[in-house]
């Protein structure tokens, strides 16, 4: 009777360690901290031949003749946007074809199961014309700096300004929540 209760018990441990062991990495799987965004697929809008790209630790380069493209990851922003107790990540990408340019994009991403999802992005700028400078996400509202010039026309040089935006998600859109905010960029570099 002893050698069978002792059998039982060993079963029940056994058991419970594997339900403990596939909670814990169903939990695990299914954490966007847990993406490793620097090593990730992305179709970025600076790709003008609409390719995907595989980034390497958070960089990606081509260099042919007449077919440049310098890909790298930012910063990486987490927080609760859809307001499910679960956060979501913001991309922030930088990205060079070979001339003037040097273009700023996000993108946002939730997860599905144990996958990551885009599930809206934040338009892409051109330095002092829309280039992100910053983003945050607080009470499910996300924030979003960009450069702005001075007047329109100016050069994509130089920013004179840094545009705050509020937005909160809608299903796959972001939607602006109050007005614009401006600051002097100048005193920001300084």
């Amino acid at each position: 009777m002893i050698k069978f209760l002792r059998l039982c018990f060993f079963i029940l441990a056994l058991v419970f360690c594997t339900v403990v062991a596939v909670d814990a990495r169903a939990q695990g799987a299914g954490d966007i901290h847990r993406v490793d965004f620097k090593n990730f697929t992305y179709h970025p809008s600076c790709s003008f031949d609409n390719r995907q790209i595989r980034t390497r630790n958070g960089a990606y380069n081509r260099n042919r003749q007449d077919d440049r493209m310098e890909f790298k990851i930012g910063d990486i922003v987490y927080g609760d946007l859809t307001n499910d107790g679960r956060d979501e990540a913001v991309v922030i990408s930088r990205c060079s074809t070979g001339g003037t340019g040097f273009y700023t994009e996000g993108y946002v991403y939730t997860m599905r199961g144990s996958r990551p999802v885009e599930i809206v992005r934040l338009e892409m700028g051109d330095r002092a014309l829309g280039g992100i400078f910053g983003v945050k996400i607080s009470g499910g509202l996300l924030t979003v700096e960009r450069y702005a010039p001075d007047v329109a026309g100016e050069g994509a040089c130089c920013p004179k300004y840094i545009e705050t935006t509020t937005y909160r998600l809608r299903g796959r859109r972001l939607v602006q929540v109050g007005r614009k905010r401006r600051r002097n960029a100048e005193t920001e570099n300084n």
